[in-house]
């Protein structure tokens, strides 16, 4: 993931790498050199959330709810 991070081109593309790497959940922090800054959460949270999310959200609820 570092040597990607280092051939970002962008703020923008150097977030997404982050948000895609397979390290565990943590704070990530990216600045580039004209001073524009980015956080993101590092790794797939938003999917997990979705397949999560997803799975209770589609079975009906059982009689007496």
């Amino acid at each position: 993931v570092l040597d990607r991070m280092l051939q970002a081109r962008d703020l923008p593309q150097a977030l997404q790498l982050l948000q895609r790497s397979g390290v565990p959940h943590q704070n990530g922090l990216v600045a580039d050199s004209q001073g524009h800054i980015g956080w993101t959460i590092t790794g797939l949270v938003f999917l997990a959330w979705a397949i999560w999310a997803e799975a209770i959200f589609t079975v009906p609820p059982k009689p007496g709810w």
